[in-house]
């Protein structure tokens, strides 16, 4: 099932990897979430969301996430890790079309993935061990040749638009923010502080 690898640049290893050069120089997907999971076999997995380019024709196949296994990093005795992508789906296996993934955290084996489109406002929940399915062959061409799908389970509302998640331990709530852009062309962020201190700009605690 693991059929890409990452390869370790000039030992960097330990703060970070390189994709394949197939999905490291992709237009089509773009990365965006990352977060972390520890499987019950003992195998540990770093998890990346990405987002399919609505210029390129691929916002309709909605988000996808990366399962990169990690379990032999600390013990340094590889320089390649085997990862595959994942798309995300609903309850009834459609998949969430112009879904950003903006921010993605795992707890208890639940991944929580914002979504921020419009009218939605909700944090998405997707139980990674009885979610995922291995898809029949014959199904496969309908999710653009994607092997492996994660079921959507639940969602709850958050209270500000969820552009990223993250999860409060001491308090044992989740963090969720709103990203405003400032300025008005697409890419380009006015670093000030009245950019950052504008009102669409916000964090909140959320309880599940």
């Amino acid at each position: 099932a693991f059929n890409k690898s990452l390869t370790d640049v000039g030992g960097i290893m330990s703060s970070g990897f390189l994709w394949n050069y197939v999905d490291a120089e992709t237009t089509k997907w773009r990365p965006q979430g990352v977060t972390t999971f520890h499987g019950s076999s003992g195998r540990r997995f770093v998890l990346v969301s990405w987002y399919g380019r609505k210029d390129e024709g691929y916002s309709e196949l909605g988000g996808r996430i990366s399962f990169v296994d990690i379990s032999d990093m600390q013990a340094n005795t590889t320089s390649q890790y085997f990862y595959c992508h994942v798309l995300l789906v609903d309850e009834k296996f459609c998949t969430l079309p112009n879904i950003h993934v903006g921010g993605i955290e795992q707890q208890n084996g639940t991944l929580y993935v914002a979504d921020s489109r419009k009218g939605m406002q909700s944090i998405l929940e997707f139980d990674i061990t009885s979610g995922l399915y291995e898809l029949p062959s014959e199904m496969m061409s309908s999710m653009s040749g994607y092997r492996y799908v994660l079921r959507q389970s639940s969602s709850f509302h958050s209270p500000t638009k969820p552009s990223f998640i993250s999860y409060d331990i001491d308090n044992d709530k989740f963090v969720v923010g709103t990203y405003a852009r400032c300025g008005k062309k697409v890419g380009i962020h006015l670093d000030s502080e009245k950019c950052f201190s504008q009102l669409k700009n916000r964090l909140a605690l959320v309880d599940k």
